[in-house]
This record gives structure tokens, C-alpha cells and sequence, in this order.
């Protein structure tokens, strides 16, 4: 482009360098396409910036893909050898190959953007349990306050693990980690008290994170039920962290340190 914004015709000679960059685009748009087809099942995976800056490098490149459409048109005007003929021909169809595989990313990367985690993070808490119960088949009246919601949480956590108010048999925890939860729980029901949405909630949760990760290291699978089932606030904490990440332990999101 020149620097009014005018397309700066290139002579024929150019054809090999067009070439290099139309077959390169295309190959890196299927590829990035593939990339995000592979995150349909785990948005939130991605971030607002990530597919921000997709949707603006793409949206430019499909807007100069009509400039190759009308470069590859000169061309065909000024009496290519047959060899530079059959390959203009070639590139007007990968031309088109691009604009569509450009169309599908920009509408995938649209579609994506409703899940990503800052979406999920920025959802009110409620609005969160009631997805969770969602994903597990219950149904929940969207009308419910925030208090209700944890309430039928409360409910699902007894029908999982049993009676929260008496440990396990053979209890897998120790009083340290019944420290370290209760410390959780504890901050978790105050944030929750006072309306905090999940942003807010990771962000002054970040302290007691690595107390987090040791209980996960620690208490293994049976003690974190055990304490899921002992204290709500931690239960709905993990919570977050499993739709956010879909399990701490599956490395898909960093946790906050």
C-alpha cells in the first residue's frame, strides 16, 4: 500500500513473491482455523485479548485478499507466458479458498468470545452454580437469589458426599488441612456475602491459592471430597476453579499465584 492507502500495482515479475504469500496465508489460516475448532469444547481456554487480536489480524487480511483479487486481474491482462497464466488460475482459487477459511475463523472466534475467561470470570457467582447444576442435569430457576442458589448447592454437595456435618470413615485429613479449608471457607462466604463476582473472587483469593494446591497435593481425591462436604464456601470455590479450568489439576488454565 502506498501512504495515501492505495494499492501499489506490482509488475509480473512479483507473481513468485504473491505466490509465497497467498500459499502462506492460506496454510496458516487452516492451520489457526484447526487451533480453534480444537478449543470449541474448552473456550475458556482463551482470553478476550487472544481472540481480539484473531478477529483484527484476520478481518485485515480478508479485507486485502480483495487486493490480490484485483493484483492477480491486472495479470491476467498483460499476456502472461502460459506457465504464469496457469499459475494466476491457481492462485485465484486459492484466493477464494482464503476468503472462505478467513470467514469461518472470524465467525468461530466470534462464537468463542461469548466463553472465554474473562466471560466466565466476569459472571456473577450465582449465575455460575446454576450452570454448574445445569451441567450435572438439575435444573434451576433462574429467578432464584443468589442466597437460594447456594442453598440448592448446598443441597447437591449433602446428596454427593452425605451428611457435611460428620466426617468420613477413616477420615483422610488431618487438622492441617482442616486448618487450610476452613481458611478458605471462610473468606470464600465473605466474599460471597458481599456480591463479589468471580474475577473479584480469584483476584482476592490469590493468596490462599497455593494453600489450595497443597490441599489438592496433600489431601488426595477422598480428603478434598471430605472437605468439600465439611465446608460450602470451599465446595463452591472449587467450583469455580473446576468450570474455569475444567480441573485444577488438568494444566488448561494457570491458576493465579
Amino acid at each position: 500500500m502506498s501512504h495515501d492507502g492505495k494499492p501499489n500495482w506490482q509488475p509480473l515479475s512479483m507473481l513468485p513473491v504473491i505466490t509465497k504469500i497467498i500459499d502462506g496465508e492460506l496454510a496458516d489460516a487452516v492451520e489457526h482455523f484447526a487451533c480453534l475448532e480444537e478449543a470449541r469444547s474448552k473456550p475458556h481456554v482463551l482470553d478476550d485479548e487472544t481472540l481480539t487480536r484473531s478477529i483484527k489480524l484476520h478481518t485485515d487480511q480478508f479485507e486485502f485478499t480483495e487486493v490480490f483479487k484485483e493484483q492477480l486481474e491486472r495479470w491476467r491482462m498483460v499476456d502472461p507466458t502460459p506457465e504464469q497464466r496457469k499459475e494466476i488460475e491457481r492462485l485465484v482459487m486459492e484466493l477464494k479458498k482464503l476468503q472462505t477459511m478467513l470467514t469461518k475463523i472470524l465467525a468461530l472466534a466470534a462464537e468463542l468470545s461469548s466463553g472465554t475467561i474473562d466471560r466466565i470470570l466476569a459472571k456473577p457467582a450465582p449465575q455460575l452454580g446454576i450452570e454448574a447444576l445445569e451441567r450435572r442435569g438439575i435444573k434451576v430457576d433462574d429467578n432464584l437469589t443468589a442466597e437460594q442458589v447456594y442453598a440448592v448447592i448446598d443441597e447437591v454437595r449433602k446428596e454427593q458426599f452425605g451428611d457435611n456435618t460428620k466426617p468420613f470413615g477413616g477420615s483422610m485429613i488431618k487438622e492441617k488441612h482442616l486448618k487450610k479449608a476452613a481458611l478458605i471457607d471462610a473468606r470464600m462466604r465473605k466474599l460471597e456475602a458481599v456480591g463479589k463476582n468471580n474475577m473479584e473472587i480469584l483476584t482476592e483469593m490469590a493468596d490462599l491459592m497455593p494453600d489450595f494446591m497443597t490441599l489438592i497435593k496433600t489431601a488426595g481425591s477422598h480428603g478434598m471430597d471430605e472437605l468439600c462436604a465439611r465446608f460450602g464456601g470451599f465446595y463452591r470455590y472449587a467450583q469455580i476453579l473446576e468450570y474455569l479450568a475444567a480441573g485444577v489439576a488438568s494444566g488448561d488454565i494457570e491458576v493465579p499465584k
